[in-house]
C-alpha cells in the first residue's frame, strides 16, 4: 500500500481536483476525510465478515482482589475474540463469556469466566495473581497526512521529553496540528512508530512542541527524520494489503465527484459493492489451511 499523499494525488488527477489553495478547491484535509470514510467503510465490512485480520493480543497483569479491568484502549466496540487466564504467564486456560448473575465478588478458586461491561470486563471470580490474555479486534488507526518532519528530539530510554519539527519543510502545518492535543509519529514510509503523544502547543515559527515527558509504549520510538501526524492513533500508510487500494481510491473518487453515499446512484453503489465483495471474500479466508474443531473442555485429556 502506498502512502496517503500518493493516493490523494492520484485521486486528484483522476477527478480533476489538482488545483487548490487556501481559498479555493478541495483542500488536502478534505481528501484526508474522504480516505478515512473509505477506510472505515472497508474496516466495518472486514470486521462484520468475522475476519481475524485486525486481531491483536494484550497481556493484563492481575491485581490481587480486583474484579474490574479496563478494555485495551484501541479495541473496536469491545469486540473480544478470546480471553484466557494463567497463573504463571505460560499455561493459559480459556475463559467463558459470563453474565452478571454468575458474578463472584470475592476470590474463590480459579477464574472461569469474564463478564463484559461498558467500562471494562469483570474477571470472575477475582484472583490474587496471574495474567489475562486478551485477543481482540483492534480499531484500525486513523489515516492522516504528514504535518511536519522531526529535526530534533530528546529521549532517555522510552521517555520522550522534547520534540522539534522543521518549520520550513513543505508538510509543516501548525494550524492543523493545533486542532488536536495528540500526535502520532510515522517513519518515512508512513508506518506508525509511536502514538498517543500528548502536547500543549507547537510554535509556528520554530516548530518546537510544548509537552510534558511521556513514556512511550514498549517497541515505540521517535527518530530524527520521522514525521508527525495529528491524532492519538494515526498512520500515514493505510493498514491494508495493496489489493485494497482500488476500493479506497474508487470510494474517494465517487465521494469527490458525487458527494456523500446517500447521493450515489444504484450503479455506483453496485460497482463499489462488487469490488468490496471480492476483497471481503479473501479477508474471510485469511488462510487456506484447515481449521480443526477446537477442544474447549480438556477435563478428559
Amino acid at each position: 500500500m502506498r502512502r496517503l499523499e500518493t493516493l490523494i494525488d492520484n485521486c486528484r488527477e483522476i477527478t480533476g481536483n489538482n488545483r487548490y489553495d487556501s481559498d479555493s478547491g478541495r483542500s488536502q484535509k478534505v481528501f484526508v476525510e474522504y480516505f478515512n470514510n473509505a477506510a472505515n467503510s472497508l474496516a466495518r465490512e472486514i470486521i462484520n465478515a468475522k475476519s481475524k485480520f485486525f486481531v491483536k493480543e494484550k497481556i493484563v497483569t492481575v491485581v490481587s482482589g480486583q474484579s474490574l479491568y479496563s478494555w485495551p484502549n484501541d479495541i473496536f466496540l469491545f469486540n473480544v475474540d478470546t480471553m484466557e487466564w494463567s497463573t504463571n504467564g505460560r499455561d493459559y486456560f480459556p475463559l467463558s463469556k459470563g453474565i452478571i448473575k454468575d458474578r463472584f465478588n470475592v476470590t474463590s478458586g480459579t477464574a472461569f469466566s469474564y463478564i463484559p461491561r461498558n467500562d471494562g470486563f469483570l474477571l470472575n471470580p477475582p484472583q490474587t495473581s496471574g495474567y489475562v490474555r486478551i485477543n481482540y479486534i483492534k480499531q484500525p488507526s486513523r489515516l492522516e497526512k504528514r504535518s511536519g518532519k522531526i529535526t530534533a528530539r530528546t529521549m532517555a530510554g522510552q521517555v520522550l521529553s522534547a520534540l522539534t519539527i522543521d518549520s520550513t519543510e513543505a508538510s509543516f502545518d501548525p494550524t492543523y496540528i493545533s486542532r488536536d492535543n495528540y500526535i502520532s509519529v510515522v517513519d518515512k514510509f508512513g508506518a506508525q512508530v509511536a502514538k498517543r503523544i500528548v502536547f500543549t502547543s507547537v510554535n509556528s515559527t520554530t516548530g518546537v512542541f510544548t509537552l510534558s515527558p511521556i513514556t512511550l509504549d514498549t517497541g515505540e520510538t521517535v527518530s530524527v527524520g520521522d514525521y508527525v501526524c495529528v491524532g492519538l492513533d494515526s498512520c500515514n500508510l493505510p493498514p491494508y494489503p495493496t489489493t485494497c487500494e482500488d476500493y479506497l481510491m474508487l470510494y474517494v473518487e465517487y465521494q469527490s465527484k458525487y458527494g456523500d453515499a446517500s447521493k450515489w446512484s444504484a450503479e455506483i453503489k453496485n460497482n463499489l459493492a462488487a469490488v468490496a465483495g471480492q476483497i471481503i471474500t479473501s479477508f474471510g479466508l485469511m488462510s487456506d489451511d484447515i481449521t480443526q474443531i477446537p477442544i474447549t473442555c480438556t477435563d478428559f485429556l
